[in-house]
């Protein structure tokens, strides 16, 4: 099974699964949807880090109708910093969530998020950013 980072250059062009966590029929595999690619969530630690601890899980999805990502990295995080906003660290990257997309992509805001100075988010090379703006009234 092959890999591929981001097929999508125009992300407005994004199914409409995009931030879903899927399961396929009798597989205790969850993926997360992420750049219309099935990215495969490690373990329940990782799952609770990013989603909570009950997250909504599509079941029996055909995991065959999107292209298999890069999986999310076990113990992946969300953290933020006063000029980068919220991120998800994850592949050796950060990733800025946009602004009113965690509730789309079904991040929780962890009752602990840490903040941490510029600087360490600065020492880690930044990414594609996730989600699509989101106008504000």
């Amino acid at each position: 099974m092959t890999t591929t980072s981001q097929p999508y250059a125009d992300l407005t062009d994004l199914p409409s699964t995009e931030g879903q966590l899927v399961q396929a029929a009798n597989d205790p595999n969850v993926y997360f949807i992420l750049d219309g690619l099935l990215r495969l969530v490690p373990d329940s630690t990782t799952q609770a880090n990013l989603f909570g601890p009950t997250p909504t899980i599509q079941q029996n999805f055909d995991i065959t109708s999107l292209p298999i990502g890069v999986p999310i990295t076990s113990g992946a995080v969300l953290a933020g910093a006063p000029s980068y906003g919220v991120c998800l660290f994850t592949e050796s990257v950060r990733r800025h969530v946009l602004g009113g997309n965690m509730p789309i992509y079904g991040f929780v805001w962890p009752t602990t998020l840490a903040t941490l100075p510029d600087i360490l988010f600065e020492s880690v090379s930044g990414g594609p950013d996730i989600g699509v703006p989101v106008p504000t009234p």
